[in-house]
């Protein structure tokens, strides 16, 4: 009996030391490129108006948290809000911070951009910041699962 706990509490501490030495999987730098380029096909799509390419880049779970609105939740209906958008021109974005462990990451930066909206004789000049979480999918492509952005800018004043 009092080898087999013997035998027990050896096992427990090996086990316990094997786990202890693992590692977080960090991502790795072609990673790191894809998400990048994530944020370059975001705005790309955004300056393209295709509402379907751009959701594309979105988890079929995901969910935006748009500013003064309500959270957009699905990569259909993320879709559908896209293509209600005005025509948006000159979008780039900046990836500031990028991490993440294993299948989870997330990146932060900031974008700005022209909206064009139809009786307004000047685009509107808009910039801000975002926040982006990402998984990774069965098939091994990033997709984003939450996004939040707000404007940089205050909000308009009454006349």
């Amino acid at each position: 009996m009092k080898r087999r706990h013997y035998l027990n509490t050896l096992l427990a501490l090996v086990i316990s030391a094997l786990l202890g030495c693992t590692q977080p999987v960090r991502l790795t730098e072609a990673d790191q490129a894809t998400l990048r380029r994530a944020l370059d096909d975001e705005m790309q799509a955004a300056n393209a108006g295709n509402a379907a390419a751009w959701a594309s880049l979105y988890a079929p779970d995901a969910i935006v948290l748009r500013p003064h609105a309500t959270a957009v939740e699905g990569r259909e209906s993320i879709q559908r809000w896209l293509a209600t958008l005005p025509r948006i021109s000159n979008a780039k974005g900046e990836v500031q911070e990028l991490d993440g462990d294993g299948d989870l990451a997330y990146s932060r930066g900031n974008y700005r951009m022209s909206f064009t909206i139809p009786g307004v004789p000047m685009p509107i000049e808009e910039r801000g910041k975002f926040v982006q979480i990402f998984r990774r999918q069965n098939d091994g492509s990033w997709r984003m699962t939450r996004e939040i952005y707000n404007s940089d800018l205050p909000l308009p004043t009454p006349q």
